[in-house]
């Protein structure tokens, strides 16, 4: 899975559409690797001082990470991202498997959640050093 999209409680899983809704499918997703999405986003909140587009570090190749473009929500598995550019308020995301989507964010966001995915990062990667 590359990417999640919600639009008018329409969930789509790589354009592909589920008949769930987004909550539901995140619960599902989350329990099948043994993990709670309330717990993983009170962690986030507490020990990140994150607080508003949480990203959910599921698994290694599970970690969504929560954009909003033109009042479409999406949530982008950087897990399996190659790699991102902006220009001109348009951010690209290339994936792994060559897929590509085109968002409309600034810059100035994209960097904000460049630092929370690398905050998340970084925790992960200290807890399982311990």
């Amino acid at each position: 899975m590359d990417y999640i999209i919600r639009k008018n409680s329409i969930v789509y899983v790589d354009e592909v559409l589920i008949d769930k809704t987004l909550r539901k499918y995140l619960i599902d997703l989350s329990k099948s690797y043994f993990k709670n999405i309330k717990s993983i986003r009170d962690t986030v909140k507490t020990k990140l001082k994150i607080y508003r587009n949480i990203p959910l570090y599921i698994s290694k190749d599970i970690f969504l990470v929560p954009i909003t473009s033109l009042n479409i929500n999406y949530y982008i598995n950087y897990s399996r991202l190659k790699e991102t550019y902006t220009k001109d308020g348009i951010t690209t995301f290339i994936f792994n498997d060559g897929r590509v989507i085109n968002l409309t964010i600034s810059k100035q966001i994209m960097d904000r959640i460049n630092r929370n995915v690398e905050k998340v990062y970084d925790y992960i990667s200290l807890i399982e050093y311990f």
